[in-house]
């Protein structure tokens, strides 16, 4: 029977810190993290998607001197990672969406492939607003994840 309860604790144990290292975040993602929770709502420098872009990049500066808006090729995509769109046509909450030239935030990841972008600058808006997007169905055009 204790050796039962033991492996029980150990699965458990390894779950929770499986998902708790999931959802650890880089630093300068936090950095981005922070900052879009500040301005929400709000339109970041004249309203253009690149201010937003602009702005978090200032703000999470400190946080990765080294290398910031590195492009990377990891599978594991987090929430403040900058995503780009070049004549991408994609499928979103509403139905596929066209973005000639787009810059965004992964607000959150819901599944592979599959986010809540936030952005301003979209069909008219220029405040800070959200957006499902999924990428895990064809797309065309490009699309690029980058690291801050």
């Amino acid at each position: 029977m204790s050796k039962l309860i033991f492996s029980i604790c150990i699965l458990l144990f390894s779950f929770s810190s499986d998902f708790l290292f999931a959802q650890k975040l880089p630093k300068a993602n936090q950095k981005v993290v922070e900052y879009v929770k500040k301005v929400m709502g709000t339109q970041v420098g004249l309203g253009e998607c690149s201010d937003l872009i602009m702005n978090v990049v200032y703000y999470a500066g400190d946080a990765n001197k080294s290398n910031l808006l590195s492009k990377f090729r990891k599978k594991k995509i987090f929430p403040g990672d900058i995503i780009s769109f070049r004549e991408a046509r994609i499928q979103t909450e509403n139905g596929a969406v066209y973005m000639p030239e787009h810059y965004a935030i992964i607000w959150e990841v819901k599944s592979k492939g599959v986010y809540v972008i936030t952005h301003q600058s979209h069909n008219g808006v220029r405040t800070l607003q959200t957006l499902l997007i999924d990428l895990s169905k064809p797309y065309e055009g490009k699309v690029i994840i980058q690291r801050p």
